[in-house]
């Protein structure tokens, strides 16, 4: 679109030209724009393969990856305060939740190092033969009770149990982090949604139409002959520019929505 605009004034400055009403800097000015428009074209192309290039290798698939020329509808957002209650559901928190877990029972099976042990050993023998009197040998029954008590190691214990406790102590400390960073992540996703909304509000109503309703304007007061060619090709590039910036920012939206979604721990 914004190709055809800029190619719509230059046939315009060509025919102009043609029929001896225009220089021929105007001419020249008009197709400069329209190659520069180009320019960013080529570059927005080159952008695009090297993107397409990195979700190839991260997704594994060798073959080109499709890709629609229409911006997805993403509009609806779940709230602020939803995404919040959802964080204990979400990967990242389970994550610390499971080491926080793991280390809890480190620290339980180091605690058990420290009780003694306990065995009872009971036994029964059977005697033949007779003694010196010449009575029958008696059978006899034993039971035999030990305990160890880990005096020796005391001190290796306590620093294991120490060093338990401290990874323990780390592992709920990391959780704290993720859930901070995450209320952070939260606050500015919200917001970026909220004012990259405000802004297409403010082109889809105001800029945009503006910027096309002048263009057009100094468009006909330059074919009248009652404008310059200098405005009409501000007022096109100014257009241009328009379209560009309503595109970019509803880019920004969308990364905004992908990222409250990628926030939000909630399966809903």
């Amino acid at each position: 679109m914004a190709i055809k605009l800029l190619e719509n004034l230059a046939d315009v400055r060509r025919a102009r030209y043609a029929t001896g009403d225009e220089l021929q800097y105007a001419v020249i000015a008009a197709e400069l724009e329209l190659t520069r428009l180009k320019s960013r074209l080529i570059d927005t192309q080159r952008r695009e393969f090297k993107i397409l290039a990195q979700l190839q290798r991260l997704t594994g698939i060798s073959q080109p990856v499709p890709i629609s020329q229409e911006l997805p509808p993403w509009r609806a957002i779940p709230s602020r305060q939803q995404v919040v209650d959802a964080l204990s559901e979400h990967p990242r928190v389970q994550v610390a939740d499971a080491t926080i877990a793991a280390e809890s029972a480190k620290v339980l099976l180091n605690q058990a190092a420290f009780k003694p042990e306990w065995h009872i050993d009971l036994s029964y023998g059977k005697r033949d033969g007779v003694d010196f009197n010449g009575d029958a040998r008696s059978d006899f029954t034993s039971a035999t009770l030990s305990f160890s008590l880990p005096i020796a190691v005391k001190r290796r214990q306590d620093l294991r149990l120490s060093a338990a406790y401290a990874n323990e102590d780390a592992a709920r400390q990391t959780k704290i982090e993720v859930l901070r960073d995450m209320a952070a992540d939260i606050a500015i996703a919200f917001s970026e949604w909220k004012r990259l909304t405000e802004r297409i509000e403010l082109l889809n109503d105001a800029i945009v139409p503006q910027s096309h309703n002048h263009a057009q304007a100094a468009l006909n007061a330059y074919q009248n002959k009652e404008g310059s060619f200098t405005d009409v090709l501000l007022s096109y590039v100014n257009e241009v520019d328009a379209n560009l910036e309503h595109h970019r920012v509803r880019v920004d939206r969308l990364k905004s929505w992908a990222q409250i979604d990628a926030l939000n721990g909630s399966t809903e």
